[in-house]
């Protein structure tokens, strides 16, 4: 009984210590009706000065797959540019990530390894929007990409959506985690610890962002899901590999 309670303690804390929170949207097989999408600021508009940071940890579950993570475009502007980051398979070896001006031109791409990417494994992703100095650069892990001369605003009012959207519903089986917006004026701290519902809401309790069709990752640490059935008329077993 003893070792028997040890391992749930153990497991309990683990489970918490890996922050179970986030997004997860739902695959670009899915039917157009179940498509998931999620608008940043939904029900608030932010105006941000000089610059501001969109950054967030991002899994890609298939890297066989290709699809839209999100778009940004100005709210102010009548004839914005739409910003857009996108996953696209290349070989069975590796895959590309980019960054582009809709319609307009491809602003930055990067090579992943496609044995890094699975569900939960995450990496860092971070875009800053320099508005004074007309510069955007794209962080990756340890990789920074930097793209000028682009004409943007003095200040935007931006528009955020990841996933499905009503220009394309192609997209990959992706997650994302530990959302923030900020500048120096302003910070939006998101934790994405919603369990149900559509309403998102940031690390002070209010309702800014609103989900269609999310898949809230914390259900997942908290109940069981079936991944695999087998049978057989022959005596079998099971072993954990550890390490993978």
């Amino acid at each position: 009984m003893k070792n028997t309670l040890i391992l749930f303690i153990y497991t309990f804390f683990f489970v918490f210590h890996i922050y179970p929170q986030g997004i997860e949207f739902s695959t670009y097989e899915a039917e157009t009706v179940n498509k998931s999408s999620y608008d940043v600021f939904a029900t608030e508009s932010p105006v941000f000065n000089k610059y501001f940071a969109l950054k967030f940890d991002l899994a890609i579950h298939d890297h066989s797959s290709f699809g839209y993570i999100f778009r940004i475009k100005d709210r102010n502007s009548t004839n914005p540019d739409i910003y857009s980051l996108v996953f696209s398979y290349d070989t069975y070896i590796s895959s590309h990530i980019k960054l582009n001006i809709e319609a307009r031109t491809g602003l930055m791409t990067d090579t992943l390894d496609n044995a890094k990417l699975r569900a939960r494994h995450w990496m860092p992703v971070e875009i800053r929007f320099y508005l004074e100095d007309d510069s955007i650069t794209l962080a990756i892990r340890d990789k920074q990409f930097v793209s000028r001369g682009l004409g943007l605003p003095s200040s935007m009012k931006p528009e955020i959506l990841f996933g499905s959207s009503t220009f394309s519903q192609e997209m990959p089986p992706f997650a994302i985690r530990n959302l923030s917006v900020d500048n120096k004026d302003k910070t939006y701290q998101f934790p994405l610890n919603e369990s149900t519902g559509s309403d998102v809401h940031d690390n002070k309790g209010k309702v800014i962002g609103k989900a269609i069709n999310p898949i809230w990752i914390i259900n997942k640490s908290y109940h069981w899901n079936q991944a695999w059935t087998y049978r057989s008329n022959q005596v079998t077993g099971s072993s954990f590999d550890p390490v993978n």
